[in-house]
């Protein structure tokens, strides 16, 4: 919620938002939000200061984020219509996804890099509470499906007591699956989330695939029973938020189950091997289209101001790699 005079470096795009969203945040009875992710460390430890500091000002709790690594790790737990409710919140940082993780004096994230650690804290949160949330910033960018190990690690703390697994990263929506008595999210996709502006000042629009969104909306009885409703809707040209009815629900909740069935299949693994060449390619040809429609449509005196050789070198490996795929 802050820029600060130190922002990181090596990386194209650094991400904030306005204070006003916490307006919106706090009309929830109890709102709960997850710093874990490979963004929120983009100016640096002032501005995540800053950001924890304001949102225990306006009663709006944090997890996943903190000064060191035992704050980021630590549990949440909220009592609610007579239940007590854990939150822990992970994020990866494998080179896919970057984040800058906590250290014993150092500000960062909580990290699942320590998966013993990670089933031991939800073991120790279910012991405490009756419904234990967590939440994982994980996979790969644009893929509709999640990674086998993810699928193992998810069924793993499902395991270890987890009642919802919630995940994102992906910017795309992916599958939901039932383990156990555990309900898992592999992505929820992007709610709201408009083009950006790189570091060197040239738009990057929104792929179409990261423009639809679903909610999740569950109910947990006293038997710790969870049932679910899933809704979906698009951000409009104009970033409207246009919620699916009639027909187009039946047709979002149909791309939810084809997206969801392949996860319980007898052999993901080839499913995802096979998913995963078939995407990069995709991704590539995605890539290369999107560099030229730059290309083509930006203002000249704007393409001449922040061309860089590097721009020259990307696009060459990623015509090199298409035409070598």
């Amino acid at each position: 919620l802050f820029r600060s005079s130190e922002p990181r470096q090596g990386v194209s795009v650094r991400l904030w938002n306005d204070q006003a969203v916490l307006e919106l945040l706090q009309k929830a009875p109890l709102c709960v939000v997850n710093l874990a992710n490979n963004h929120i460390m983009d100016f640096g430890p002032e501005a995540l200061e800053r950001t924890l500091a304001l949102l225990k000002e306006k009663v709006i709790h944090a997890i996943g984020a903190g000064r060191t690594i035992s704050q980021a790790r630590q549990e949440l737990i909220l009592s609610c219509k007579g239940k007590r409710i854990a939150f822990l919140a992970f994020t990866s940082d494998e080179p896919h996804v970057k984040a800058v993780i906590a250290g014993p004096d150092t500000p960062g994230c909580a990290s699942f890099s320590d998966f013993n650690e990670v089933l031991r804290r939800v073991r120790s949160a279910k012991s405490q509470a009756d419904i234990v949330c967590v939440s994982l910033h994980w996979g790969y960018e644009f893929h509709s499906f999640p990674a086998p190990e993810q699928v193992a690690l998810a069924h793993q703390i499902a395991e270890a007591g987890a009642t919802y697994i919630i995940g994102h990263h992906p910017h795309v929506l992916q599958g939901v699956e039932t383990f156990k008595k555990s309900l898992i999210m592999y992505s929820l996709g992007n709610f709201f989330f408009p083009s950006l502006l790189s570091i060197n000042g040239r738009l990057q629009p929104s792929k179409a695939i990261s423009r639809e969104y679903m909610i999740l909306k569950s109910e947990i009885d006293d038997s710790l029973n969870i049932k679910s409703v899933i809704k979906g809707g698009r951000v409009s040209a104009n970033y409207g938020i246009v919620s699916y009815s009639g027909a187009k629900l039946r047709q979002f909740e149909k791309k939810i189950q084809f997206l969801s069935a392949p996860l319980s299949g007898q052999d993901y693994g080839s499913f995802w091997i096979n998913y995963k060449n078939q995407r990069s390619r995709e991704l590539l040809k995605e890539s290369m289209m999107e560099a030229l429609h730059k290309l083509w449509f930006m203002p000249k005196g704007e393409l001449l101001r922040t061309i860089r050789l590097s721009d020259f070198r990307r696009n060459f490996i990623r015509l090199y790699r298409i035409l070598h795929k």
